[in-house]
């Protein structure tokens, strides 16, 4: 019973804390999942978390009168927090213990035992991975106050009882139901918005203020310019929290390739809330579609809308014409570079003071003093991660800091001449190096940390980093969502609170290429996991699933330039062909080449893999005008495919029918009808006449036949595409859209011609 009650007053605590500072959209989640199996969820992970504890726990003898940490509010405070990534220390909660003579004190392995149990059973709940939960949902629970009242009931008579309970749990519920940022629908234009809600920042007020005065004059792109670590995404996030009433719209732009526009129009949310489809558009004709919709939304004269750019490269200044004006749109940019026309506002480092809060944000042990703290973040040249990072490493590996700091003097011998030079970039990566070598990091960490470095430098749900992971750890116990729970309590990964999402900073990532061996076959099980997601099944799949995924592909292909492994291979074909989809046909045609320089040498030329790529390339190549070069690969790969399948099976029917649009876009009408006749006879033979691929038959021959003129043919064969793709593929699907269209053409041609 003391166990289930411990439940509701957690759940009830960690849910209000979580509802008073999540943003509020009305989502169909909650229409599948109603509001009360959320709470539940959380109570049953609370109490399976302590019974599971106390059962491994039972053999151990209490005293009289004393009951354990677990069973204590202190320990309960503190989990409220933890669960939000706002708990202070282990080491501080300890001297809370010690407070209550009640309490039996815990061991620092048996606090981080429980809590890491605690965050496995929350994080790895299929109900639990989103906390974005409505506006109406917080209305539902809290509004009740004969529930609370209930649950204040059942705590007071604990605390009467036992004496466990000291705290007025009344005055603590008031206290988490207070009003923190309330955030506005319709305001957030993007999906990501990572707003700072915590207090483990240190507010850089007079930074905030020189940027506030520079976009009210009507600068159009104020540009946050420092060295990699000195806090710039921070300050935009800072920016965006502090001014967040003073914006009609915002919208969060995250910059992590070299691609500018892809990364734009791949911004999570933004084609949902400006209502833009991608259908038959190229990237770019794609952008400039967002960019009207962003400057046609609607703003009285005194209202203002903000577009932050984090992390923008060099190339951003051939689309500063195009970006929003003022004075109705404000933009406010982070970048390593200068970049040209921007109104620079270079980012010093933090001053002493600041340096020192922001050490003892991380560092809690009582044995070393202000004064030597501010030795040490002098040393340190006051930047922001490399304090951030020797300051969780020693709380949570029990480093002397002052015998660490020496250490990392004595190991630099570089002369810095100047602040900004770039020699002190080499000291600054030369210490984060030495820490980490410093650190006691487990195998699975390192693990972590390395597959990291090989996903794009941005913020990374859970659902992301699981989709793409999981299938890499079969043969491992390792267990990911404990193991980013470690290295974000270790500074070696981020954290952003309102996003809940993960990632590695750039210099973190330069640490590891330099500090820890990364064989290709550590990378190997990441390599397929991207090419298995960017892997398209034309008779199923919509290729727009796949275009966020051409970040992680690109990202990935950097590294590996040269290598000629058939996983890079696949790797690069998969991705050529949703590059192809996305209207990149160069980036496309140029991975294929390299993608069949490797498959000849590996496979040779007669294998059916290396004709698949020739097959992909000749479509490639067809989308750039290049006929006569995709007729001679697909005549190759059409002989290839007769030869190992035969006639009939359903890759030479698809040889069949590549070859045909080639010929028919060659004029060759005759040619290319006997071939997709040929496939259309393999299709209805192998898959039905019902199925999918069936229906790409049916409208590839209907467009030769229109053609050659015959207009009864075509329709017939049309009507029955669409009716194929409208019930396996849905009424949205590009192909479903495609033939409709194809068709409706049909018929007002008929029809001006008098055929109907």
């Amino acid at each position: 019973m003391i166990i289930e009650l411990i439940a509701i007053y957690v759940g009830d605590k960690i849910l209000g804390k979580i509802i008073s500072e999540e943003i509020w959209h009305k989502r169909i989640w909650h229409k599948i999942n109603p509001p009360i199996r959320y709470k539940d969820r959380l109570y049953k992970c609370i109490y399976e978390t302590i019974e599971e504890y106390d059962k491994a726990n039972r053999h151990t003898k209490h005293p009289a009168n004393k009951f354990p940490f677990y069973q204590s509010q202190e320990l309960l405070d503190a989990l409220s927090t933890y669960i939000l990534f706002e708990s202070d220390s282990a080491e501080l909660l300890v001297q809370n213990f010690e407070q209550n003579p009640n309490i039996i004190k815990p061991s620092a392995e048996e606090l981080s035992d429980f809590f890491n149990l605690f965050l496995e059973k929350v994080r790895s709940d299929e109900l639990l991975k989103t906390k974005f939960v409505d506006e109406n949902y917080k209305e539902k629970i809290f509004s009740n106050s004969d529930k609370i009242d209930r649950v204040i009931n059942k705590l007071d008579a604990i605390k009467e009882d036992t004496g466990k309970i000291k705290n007025d749990t009344k005055t603590i519920i008031q206290k988490l139901d207070s009003s923190s940022l309330q955030r506005e629908a319709g305001k957030e234009l993007t999906a990501r918005l990572p707003l700072l809600l915590g207090d483990k920042i240190v507010k850089r007020e007079d930074d905030l203020t020189d940027i506030r005065q520079r976009l009210l004059q009507n600068k159009q792109l104020v540009l946050v310019n420092g060295m990699g670590g000195i806090g710039k995404t921070t300050l935009a996030q800072m920016y965006i929290t502090e001014y967040y009433k003073e914006y009609k719209y915002l919208v969060w732009i995250s910059i992590n390739s070299d691609d500018f526009v892809a990364d734009f129009i791949n911004t999570p949310g933004l084609k949902e809330s400006l209502k833009i489809s991608l259908e038959g558009k190229t990237p770019r004709e794609y952008f400039n579609d967002i960019i009207i919709a962003l400057k046609s939304l609607p703003h009285k004269n005194n209202e203002q809308s903000l577009i932050i750019i984090d992390n923008a490269e060099e190339d951003l200044v051939q689309f500063r014409d195009y970006l929003p004006h003022p004075p109705y749109w404000h933009i406010l940019t982070t970048s390593r570079h200068k970049i040209e026309d921007f109104d620079v506002k270079e980012l010093d480092f933090l001053n002493e003071e600041q340096a020192l809060e922001l050490f003892k944000l991380y560092y809690k042990r009582k044995n070393i003093s202000d004064n030597d703290i501010r030795k040490i973040v002098r040393e340190l040249e006051f930047h922001t991660l490399t304090i951030e990072i020797l300051a969780k490493t020693a709380q949570n590996d029990g480093l002397d800091v002052q015998k660490t700091v020496n250490t990392l003097v004595q190991d630099y011998s570089v002369e810095v001449n100047t602040r900004h030079a770039d020699g002190k970039i080499i000291k600054i990566t030369s210490y984060l190096s030495s820490i980490f070598d410093m650190s006691k990091l487990g195998e699975d960490e390192m693990w972590l940390l390395k597959q990291f470095y090989f996903l794009p430098p941005q913020f990374h749900s859970y659902d992301i980093i699981a989709e793409i992971l999981l299938p890499t750890i079969d043969d491992k116990p390792y267990k990911i969502q404990k193991i980013l729970s470690k290295l974000v309590a270790k500074g070696w990964l981020l954290y952003n609170e309102t996003t809940c999402e993960n990632k590695l900073h750039r210099i973190i990532g330069d640490v590891i290429k330099h500090s820890v061996d990364m064989p290709f076959g550590d990378i190997e099980p990441l390599i397929e996991s991207i090419s298995n997601l960017l892997l398209i099944d034309q008779s199923k799949d919509n290729p727009i699933d796949k275009f966020p995924w051409a970040v992680f592909g690109n990202n990935l292909l950097k590294q590996f330039s040269f290598n000629e492994d058939n996983k890079i291979a696949k790797l690069q074909n998969n991705l050529a062909v949703v590059l192809k989809d996305l209207g990149d046909y160069n980036g496309a045609k140029a991975l294929l080449e390299k993608a069949i320089i490797s498959t000849e040498k590996n496979f040779g030329k007669e294998h059916p893999t290396t004709v698949v790529r020739y097959s992909n390339l000749a479509t490639v190549l067809q989308d750039l005008g290049d006929y006569n070069g995709a007729k001679a690969l697909l005549e190759r790969a059409l002989i290839s495919a007769e030869k190992n399948f035969g006639k009939e099976h359903p890759t030479t029917a698809v040889r069949y029918s590549n070859l045909a649009l080639v010929l028919q876009a060659l004029g060759d009408y005759n040619g290319a009808k006997a071939l997709l006749e040929k496939a259309l006879i393999s299709t209805e033979k192998n898959f039905g006449k019902e199925h999918p691929s069936t229906a790409v038959s049916y409208s590839n021959l209907a467009l030769v036949l229109q053609d050659l003129g015959d207009y009864n043919g075509v329709k017939a064969l049309l009507e029955k595409a669409v009716k194929i793709f409208n019930k396996a593929l849905g009424s949205e699907h590009p192909n479903t859209l495609t033939v409709k269209q194809n068709l409706e053409i049909l018929i007002q041609e008929m029809h001006n011609k008098k055929l109907l």
